[in-house]
């Protein structure tokens, strides 16, 4: 029997790890209903120029284990945070994280007409 090396069970260790330190999203595919999906969300605020002042933008950086998702998120999929109740987010800016484990991407706030 091989010896199983560290390649081997890294989906299973980034499940436990989730288990423990990851927080609940709520995850739509283009156009279905949402499931709960587990992952690492970070609220961070930027210091941004617009038009000769400086804002305060708040981007919100999330990463999402590949397993946890049937594709790579699009423009046309939808999130929603617990933290922030009653607003709905798109992915952009989408890639991989060093590991090539975990999609990673930022939320654009979704404003229906």
């Amino acid at each position: 029997m091989p010896i199983p090396n560290l390649d081997d069970q890294t989906d299973r260790l980034d499940a436990t790890v989730e288990t423990y330190l990851a927080g609940p999203i709520q995850y739509s595919l283009s156009g279905s209903s949402f499931e709960p999906k587990m992952a690492h969300v970070d609220y961070r605020d930027q210091m941004r120029e617009v038009g000769g002042a400086k804002a305060i933008a708040q981007d919100i950086q999330v990463s999402l284990r590949v397993g946890e998702i049937q594709t790579q998120p699009v423009g046309t999929h939808r999130v929603t945070l617990p933290k922030r109740p009653g607003k709905t987010y798109r992915p952009v800016n989408v890639g991989f994280d060093e590991s090539g484990t975990h999609y990673e991407f930022e939320l654009q706030e979704v404003v229906d007409a």
